[in-house]
């Protein structure tokens, strides 16, 4: 995956059925290659219970995802 993508931010999961919640920030045009490899990833992980994982891109995303930023002055933080 890191080929395929420029940066990742990963969440806590929204709900108790999401597994990963992350912001990935990728060229549009590598949208079919980063699902198919995220699909056969998911083939590598079992879940129990016969459940099935689902990869579901949505977008396009905010920018702010991918933005570290701070209010308090650099000099204050140290």
């Amino acid at each position: 995956l890191v080929d395929l993508v420029s940066e990742i931010v990963v969440r806590a999961p929204e709900s108790d059925v999401l597994g990963l919640n992350a912001h990935v920030l990728f060229s549009r045009t590598g949208e079919a290659d980063l699902s198919s490899a995220l699909e056969a990833l998911l083939t590598q992980v079992d879940f129990g219970g016969g459940s099935e994982a689902e990869v579901r891109l949505i977008g396009p995303e905010p920018p702010y995802h991918f933005v570290n930023l701070s209010l308090v002055p650099a000099e204050a933080a140290a």
